[in-house]
């Protein structure tokens, strides 16, 4: 925590893989959680993996309210999501309909 770290001390141009791995803790529900992310930057094309793996389990009463917290979270990262693609295509409606920005005229949106 005290370090910055640079890619250059751990990466080079002959890495093929780099894996991330953390450690969750959730006090509220005795669940430690180990979730690790691989990247295979070998090629030109990035190819990315992850697992999430639970390390000490949970009584059944405990892992159903996390499992109900979980989906709660879910959804409400979801309802974001398609909140914010709804504002971008009003806004994008709202500036062609001022006429700032006319499709084909070499303009982009995005």
């Amino acid at each position: 925590r005290d370090r910055e770290y640079n890619t250059r001390d751990f990466i080079n141009e002959r890495t093929q893989t780099a894996q991330l791995n953390t450690v969750f803790h959730s006090p509220e529900y005795g669940l430690t959680t180990l979730l690790e992310i691989t990247a295979n930057i070998a090629r030109a094309k990035v190819v990315c993996s992850y697992s999430v793996k639970p390390l000490f389990g949970l009584h059944e009463e405990a892992w159903n309210a996390y499992l109900v917290w979980q989906c709660s979270v879910a959804l409400f990262v979801t309802i974001m999501f398609v909140d914010n693609i709804r504002i971008v295509v009003e806004e994008s409606r709202a500036v062609r309909r001022l006429g700032r920005l006319r499709p084909g005229d070499g303009q982009k949106i995005f």
